[in-house]
């Protein structure tokens, strides 16, 4: 046997894919996904494999202790696996991976691979965690200095924007001027007589460069608000507009729904001053914010930096919708910092788009599918797709029960109703449609299967008509079994016609002739669906995800050059 591993040595880091909000430490953990063939071919079965790291590509010396992990299954040569050398393991060395592996259970001793891997610098974001500067010595002579930084020698005179932002910084001395240009100065802070002209402090206090201007629209009449013909995004309820969850990330401190608000909360359940962050992508010249006036706050933050927009809303009971218009029309990371509200949501225009929070890449796809391909918390088949390109953003407008033609449960709605809303405004260079497997039990007849040809061309023509230069893909219905059944069989010919009257029939993928799951997942040795296939029979496990995503990449890169893989994906 002579086991090879042809990959580079291919490592995301977990905690890199998570929202940077939470002030959690890094681990050590890593992924590694690898090939292991056998006298040039792919391996098959369950083998042991023990990982180590050598500071030098050959000889040298080892660095902690190896890693043994047992029973790794291996299917046509893929392999994954969690190593976690300690949270101290990368430490700016540089190290090789040194891999050993042998049939599982055999007593024999490993068989070494070669050559080590050299770890590429990934891991090493690890190490930023524990920096604390310790290493940072010696003193900066007076003469290197500016003559405008501040010493202890003399007084100094500075012409440009100085900020305090510590909440604990002291001044002393006399105030000259007439503070007509302080901001944020807060009034209990004040001695003495304070005379306003405006007694009554609310509304915009000041909105940053990127920002037009901020318009409050208050009533006790919702209709009556400028809101006609735009579209309603919750942000944090599962009743959105479109069944959509994951086009906001929540951050900072719990809600609770209150009616048609979401509200910050304490444990008693009462509003609190707490602040929580709504983070999404938006694409267009203006949003709508939906308040209640409780006398809640707003900050906006653009693109990842605090302008120090904000926002203030009296407690006078009404609905206050606050109009945001930017410098301009463009792509956006928007942050909406709430404190002590009662928040309705956003509006936005039909011709506006909504994705969530990542700041976009140079290529954009849109996943259409059902729940197989929702993303659910960095773990679904679309996200791991995404690391397997350098310059691919992917965006899964993906909705349980749902297929072409079927709407699913009540709420929800189906492919042809979410195009308009979901794919047509967020201009994707791309799009993937997987599904179809939830139309499998309406198209039960011929005369189902044209309906279902017919809604299938009408998802096809919209983008067509739309978005000329977007790129269909098309995936027969995953099917998480073998055999097929005959409606399957029904429903992917109906996907299939629609795609040649379409004129894309050579961007369609039939996942049933060449199919992507084989087996049953409860019968061992019927196929890779004992791996691949959760044990409710649909749904993908972690590894049936990445061969999804290994497959749909691999159908990426072979139509568009442009698309750059990270490594070579089959």
């Amino acid at each position: 046997m002579k086991p090879t591993n042809p990959f580079a040595f291919g490592v995301w880091l977990l905690v890199l894919l998570c929202p940077l909000a939470w002030a959690e430490p890094f681990g050590g953990a890593l992924m590694y996904q690898g090939r292991l063939t056998d006298a040039e071919h792919p391996s098959n079965g369950v083998y042991d494999l023990r990982f180590a790291l050598f500071d030098a590509a050959a000889g040298g010396g080892q660095a902690g202790t190896s890693l043994t992990n047992q029973s790794v299954y291996v299917t046509n040569g893929l392999f994954a696996v969690e190593l976690d050398f300690g949270p101290g393991a990368f430490d700016g060395t540089r190290y090789w991976l040194e891999i050993g592996v042998r049939t599982n259970g055999d007593a024999n001793p490993y068989t070494t691979l070669a050559p080590r891997q050299p770890v590429s610098p990934a891991p090493y974001a690890i190490f930023a965690g524990g920096v604390d500067g310790s290493g940072v010595v010696g003193t900066i002579s007076d003469t290197k200095l500016s003559t405008n930084v501040v010493r202890l020698d003399g007084d100094r005179i500075f012409s440009g924007q100085v900020r305090f932002l510590n909440p604990s910084n002291l001044f002393s001395g006399a105030f000259a001027g007439s503070g007509s240009e302080l901001v944020g100065l807060r009034t209990t802070n004040l001695t003495g007589t304070l005379t306003t002209t405006n007694p009554v402090v609310r509304g915009t206090i000041r909105y940053g460069t990127d920002i037009a201007s901020i318009t409050d629209y208050v009533t006790n009449n919702i209709p009556a608000a400028p809101i006609l013909g735009m579209i309603r995004r919750s942000l944090y309820a599962p009743n959105d507009v479109r069944g959509q969850t994951n086009w906001c990330t929540i951050l900072r401190s719990p809600i609770t729904f209150f009616g048609e608000y979401v509200t910050s909360v304490n444990p008693t359940g009462y509003p609190t001053s707490a602040s929580t962050d709504f983070v999404f992508g938006f694409e267009g010249s203006s949003l709508v914010v939906y308040l209640r006036g409780n006398g809640s706050s707003m900050g906006i933050e653009i693109d990842g930096a605090d302008d120090l927009s904000r926002v203030y809303t009296p407690p006078d009971g009404n609905f206050h919708f606050w109009t945001v218009t930017f410098s301009s029309w463009g792509r956006r990371q928007i942050r909406l910092r709430l404190s002590n509200y009662q928040f309705g949501g956003i509006y936005h225009s039909p011709e506006s788009g909504l994705w969530p929070a990542v700041l976009p890449k140079t290529h954009r796809v849109i996943v259409v599918g059902d729940s197989i391909s929702e993303d659910t918390g960095s773990t679904g088949w679309t996200t791991y797709l995404m690391s397997l390109f350098w310059n691919l953003d992917v965006w899964p407008s993906a909705v349980g029960s749902t297929g072409y033609l079927n709407p699913g449960t009540v709420g929800r709605v189906n492919f042809q109703d979410r195009i308009l809303a979901d794919v047509v405004p967020n201009r994707p260079d791309y799009v993937v449609f997987a599904g179809g497997i939830n139309d499998n039990t309406i198209t039960t007849n011929s005369t189902a299967a044209d309906a279902l040809r017919d809604a299938c061309l009408n998802c096809y023509r919209i983008i067509q008509t739309n978005l000329p230069n977007c790129k269909i893909i098309v995936l027969g219905p995953f099917w998480p079994r073998t055999p097929d059944t005959p409606s399957i069989y029904r429903v992917n010919g109906a996907i299939s016609n629609a795609c040649f009257s379409a004129g894309i029939i050579s961007n369609y993928v039939d996942t049933l002739a060449d199919p992507w799951v084989t087996g049953i997942w409860h019968q061992p040795g019927s196929g890779n669906a004992v791996h691949y296939t959760s044990p409710d029979g649909t749904h993908p496990t972690s590894a049936g995800a990445w061969n999804i995503a290994y497959h749909v990449a691999a159908e990426l890169a072979r139509r568009f050059p442009d698309l750059q893989p990270r490594e070579k994906v089959r």
